[in-house]
């Protein structure tokens, strides 16, 4: 007989189950890895499965199969896993590559139903199956039928949503790094697919094949890579994660990958006896699309009951919801971003604050609220004491210090943002906190920074990273990662201003700030993603570069 509580206990992590909940056993501390599990199965995009081990997922150099010519491999231990399991079967001897245009949902299916035959074959002839498989298959099985079935309902009679305005097809929909409950896009034919196992000693039926479906749909995540702008690589199939880790829209962990392997990280110091939870959901998402993705996963009757949804930070999405929000078109908010962040000034927009000793808070009526003035007033609302009258004159004041201490927020204090929220909900306008102006900013970062646009981009990465900071916890991967993006980023900026001649006293200025993000990068990256991380160790090379530039200044 399985049991899950052994799979937690062979980790030797400080949680355990109960009631099929994931809960502290003793005090954790930020940054405390609780959970890390290989896939039940998993594939790649099709779009970049050359580029990907079709296995593990790694970013390497990489052999196809030499019989079917359309699967490709990091290593023979990959090859001989992928064998074991289903390659067996989805290899054909063919003269092309039969995956040229591969339907990933039905991919994903045809691999979970062979990797479920192949688990049960071999432990009838007691072989040896991977040892996290026989866990990851009892959660598969014992999530409540009436999961399933509801979400059988949904997916046959969702209506087709029209959205306008939205990003162009090769820009992202979703904030980079987010979770998501996918559903098919296209139709799965569950008879021809089991007509093509048939031959193979697999006998699953179409029915059973499509309650297969609706179980990996509900344990089913995006795999994103840290090292690539958390840019989604693959899906996979992780049944314990869905059965055993709560949802909240404010959670105490979240979800990070290496390769196929998905980790759970704490992301604040959590109490014994509380439950775990991650975020099943893109956070910049207003509460009704959140429900929505939400039930998908959980069935009809679920219900979010956190601060956010239910409680004192629900301002949060008063504001996503404002009609100028959601009229707010793609296109527009793109032109209204770029010439905004044109015109940015940091420094002079900080000296002028500096001047304002009268601030209370209030807003007038007419403030526009793009991105920059945005930034610029969420920071000084958290951190007024940065302007105070006394502060260090400002030849030694650096621009990005407001942003740096925001990222050190503690989330419980987020409680004190609610007088904020409800002087913003009170504007006609608030573009910057809108979902176009979030995916607006995040291609145009990206634009930015393949044109070394430096200058531009570390003001785009400001704003994306006041913006994320105000719906997720400061060491979840989304700020985590846009914190590095910020350092390096800023430290371009300044070596093409020295390269540029700009004066020295300007520099001065930015140095400060700039060595402060390296710090809050460094530590947010180690802590979320791991000292083994090619983003902790980016950070520690910039600031060793960062401190020998100062030596020989």
């Amino acid at each position: 007989m399985v049991h899950l509580e052994d799979f937690f206990k062979e980790l030797s992590v400080d949680v355990d189950i109960q009631g099929q909940k994931l809960v502290a056993k003793r005090p954790i501390p930020a940054g405390t890895l609780l959970m890390e599990q290989a896939p039940l199965t998993q594939v790649p995009l099709p779009s970049i499965r050359r580029q990907r081990c079709n296995y593990c997922l790694r970013r390497a150099s990489l052999q196809c199969c030499g019989r079917c010519r359309s699967a490709y491999f990091c290593s023979n231990t990959c090859f001989r896993n992928a064998w074991l399991h289903y390659h067996h079967v989805l290899c054909e001897p063919l003269e092309y590559d039969t995956y040229t245009n591969v339907d990933a949902d039905r991919w994903l299916l045809e691999r979970a139903a062979l990797t479920l035959h192949s688990h049960a074959r071999l432990n009838k002839h007691n072989s040896h199956s991977p040892p996290h498989l026989k866990y990851a298959i009892q959660a598969l099985e014992s999530y409540p039928q009436q999961f399933n079935s509801e979400n059988e309902d949904d997916q046959a009679d969702a209506p087709v949503q029209v959205l306008h305005g939205v990003p162009p097809p090769d820009h992202a929909t979703h904030t980079p790094g987010a979770t998501t409950t996918c559903v098919p896009t296209v139709a799965i034919d569950f008879q021809d697919v089991s007509d093509m196992l048939a031959p193979f000693d697999c006998p699953f039926t179409a029915k059973e094949l499509k309650q297969v479906q609706q179980q990996i749909t509900l344990s089913r995540f995006d795999i994103w890579d840290p090292e690539q702008h958390l840019d989604k690589v693959g899906y996979g199939v992780y049944p314990i994660t869905t059965l055993c880790v709560a949802h909240s829209c404010l959670p105490n962990a979240a979800v990070t990958y290496r390769q196929d392997k998905q980790r759970i990280v704490a992301l604040q110091d959590i109490a014994p006896g509380d439950i775990i939870s991650i975020s099943y959901v893109d956070l910049t998402r207003p509460k009704q699309e959140r429900m929505e993705d939400l039930r998908r996963r959980f069935g009809h009757d679920y219900v979010c009951s956190c601060d956010r949804c239910q409680g004192s930070l629900a301002g949060l999405d008063a504001l996503l919801t404002l009609p100028s929000a959601t009229a707010l078109r793609y296109d527009q908010a793109a032109t209204i971003l770029d010439d905004d962040i044109n015109s940015w000034n940091m420094l002079a927009t900080v000296k002028q604050l500096q001047t304002d000793q009268q601030f209370t808070g209030a807003i007038p009526k007419d403030t526009r609220m793009h991105p920059s003035e945005f930034s610029h007033y969420i920071s000084r609302c958290i951190n007024p004491e940065i302007y105070a009258k006394d502060q260090e004159s400002i030849e030694s004041f650096h621009s990005i210090q407001p942003f740096s201490a925001f990222a050190r927020f503690a989330q419980p204090d987020m409680q004190l943002l609610t007088p904020l929220f409800e002087r913003l909900a009170q504007l006609a306008s608030v573009p910057a906190f809108s979902v176009s102006m979030i995916l607006a900013a995040e291609a145009a970062l990206r634009k930015y920074m393949d044109k070394q646009l430096w200058a531009e981009a570390s003001r785009c990465a400001t704003y994306l990273f006041v913006v994320y900071r105000l719906v997720y916890p400061a060491l979840h991967p989304v700020c985590s990662f846009h914190a590095t993006v910020l350092a390096k980023t800023c430290w371009n900026f300044l070596v093409q201003m020295e390269l540029a001649g700009i004066g020295s006293k300007t520099e001065k200025i930015y140095l400060h700030g700039i060595k402060t993000w390296i710090d809050v990068a460094r530590e947010s990256a180690m802590n979320t993603f791991g000292q083994e991380s090619s983003l902790y160790r980016d950070m520690v090379d910039l600031q060793w570069v960062f401190e020998r530039d100062q030596r020989l200044r």
